[in-house]
Order: structure tokens, then sequence, then C-alpha cells
């Protein structure tokens, strides 16, 4: 990685770390030659289920047998990537007071305005984001565990999904940046040409952040690390998703 996000002071920041992990995994699998789909519709199908088993298999090796569960909690997964509905409802669910609220939104449009050109300003903002998960503890003091999980998974996957995003689609050579997916009726998706501008994959990372924070709301922390890690990196699928389908 081009710039460390990591931090010891978020409890959660493994699940920034995985996250990255499982998006290796799913690009090195769908640049491989093992893989084919009919239309969108088995993508879409075949992606959900392999982000579910490899976010298992990260998160509780050799406990979850892969395909065990993914019919069961792939459709509850999914149902929190409805993007900016899934941060309103948190704010709405849970009782914070207005400077709480007030810390998800600023975060999130944060996230969604950040223009990453270069390492330097990568750096920057891996930086910002470390001094908010610093403050933490104190902001939501007597919140619970769950929202303050929210929080931290919130703002790790935000880090290390803003540095993968960046060192891939600022290789030319990488996987990512040369990535087709073309259907049996020859449909073509180019993946590459349209995340590679710094003002579009920063929208990448906002929905991966909220797509961890939403799994740990809509669960009350059920779901655990998997559950986050698993709906942070279906939110690349839902950009993917929105961008060519």
């Amino acid at each position: 990685m081009s710039v460390n996000p990591e931090n010891s002071n978020n409890p959660f920041d493994y699940v920034g770390k995985y996250h990255n992990e499982v998006l290796d995994a799913f690009i090195s699998e769908l640049s491989s030659d093992s893989v084919s789909f009919e239309n969108p519709l088995t993508f879409c199908t075949w992606m959900f289920k392999f982000i579910t088993d490899t976010s298992l298999s990260i998160t509780a090796p050799g406990i979850v047998e892969p395909g065990m569960v993914s019919d069961t909690l792939t459709p509850m997964v999914l149902s929190v990537n409805y993007y900016e509905q899934s941060l309103t409802d948190v704010l709405d669910v849970y009782t914070l007071t207005e400077e709480q609220k007030l810390y998800f939104t600023d975060l999130n449009d944060f996230i969604v305005s950040a223009e990453i050109e270069s390492e330097e300003q990568l750096q920057d903002f891996v930086n910002s984001i470390i001094a908010k998960e610093n403050q933490v503890s104190s902001v939501f003091e007597g919140n619970g565990e769950y929202v303050m999980q929210m929080a931290y998974s919130m703002l790790s996957v935000a880090k290390y999904s803003a540095v993968y995003w960046h060192d891939n689609f600022s290789d030319p050579d990488s996987s990512w940046s040369n990535l087709t997916i073309t259907f049996e009726n020859e449909e073509v998706w180019d993946i590459g040409e349209s995340a590679a501008a710094p003002t579009h994959w920063s929208e990448y990372v906002a929905e991966d952040a909220v797509g961890a924070l939403s799994a740990v709301y809509l669960s009350l922390g059920a779901v655990g690390p998997w559950g986050a890690l698993a709906s942070a990196a279906f939110s690349t699928g839902w950009s993917i998703l929105k961008d060519n389908a």
C-alpha cells in the first residue's frame, strides 16, 4: 500500500484490512478464466455468494463451510446496500444527539467530496480519518457499543478503501484498471473506465464505508465483523452495478 492506514486506537481496524483482502480475492477471480457469466443477473448472483463466502472464510476460517450460510445471509446483507437510505435509517433509529448525527453526516460528506489525485492527498485523507477514529470514544460516550462499532467500522473501511482504490485506479496496469466483464450476449462492462476518475471512485469509498456501518446497524452488532466486512465489499459490487447496468 502506498499509505499505511493502520490505527491501533481503532479496535475494529481489521474490518478495513479484511475488506481489501476480499476485494483482492474478488478481482483475482474476475480476472481469471475460471468464471463466465451469461448475463448481469448471473454475475450478481455469483458476486454476492462469492463475497459472502470469502468474507466468512477470512473472519471465521474453518468454522463455517463455504456455501452453508450464503443463501440465508446474503439477502440480509444485501438489504443494507440501499446507500443513502441506510445512512438516514441509522440516524433515525438510534438515539443520537444532533452533534453525533452531524458526526456521521459530516463524515459521509467528507468522504464523498474527497478528490485524491496524489499520494500526498491520500495521506492527508487517511490522517483526517485517523483523527476522527481517535475521537470516537469521546463523541459517542454513553451511546453503547453498537454505535461505536458502527463508527469504527465505517472509519476503518473508509481509510483502507481509499488507499485500495487510489492505488488500483492510479496504476494503469492494475487488474482493476483493466477489468472488463463480457457476457455471453456480448454486452461489455468496462469497470476501469467507469471508475477511474478520482471524483468518481471516492463514491466507491463512501459506499464501502456506509455499507460497513449499515450492517452493524441492521443487526445491532449480531452479524459481527464478517457482516460489516461483507456489506462493505458488497458496496463495491453495488457501485459496479450502478455504473454499468
